[in-house]
């Protein structure tokens, strides 16, 4: 997943330091998450279809695997 310390970096260089850019991969990742939490949360689809298109969409991303396998593997579901 994501490391804070990456993702704090991202941030400074972003807000604080104009002349530095971070890390392309680093950018690919907060896209892609970006894009799964859409699909999932702001979308009109149920879980199952946003899980689905996540798949088709963002099946690159190792960190959307492993959002989905989490999601997959609750129990209790997930609330929107």
């Amino acid at each position: 997943m994501l490391d804070l310390h990456r993702y704090l970096n991202l941030v400074y260089a972003l807000l604080v330091d104009k002349t530095r850019r971070p890390d392309s991969s680093l950018l690919e990742t907060i896209e892609a998450i970006d894009r799964a939490y859409r699909l999932l949360m702001r979308s009109k689809l149920n879980t199952s279809q946003a899980l689905e298109k996540m798949r088709a969409e963002l099946n690159g991303s190792a960190d959307v695997a492993e959002l989905i396998a989490f999601i997959e593997s609750s129990q209790r579901g997930l609330t929107k």
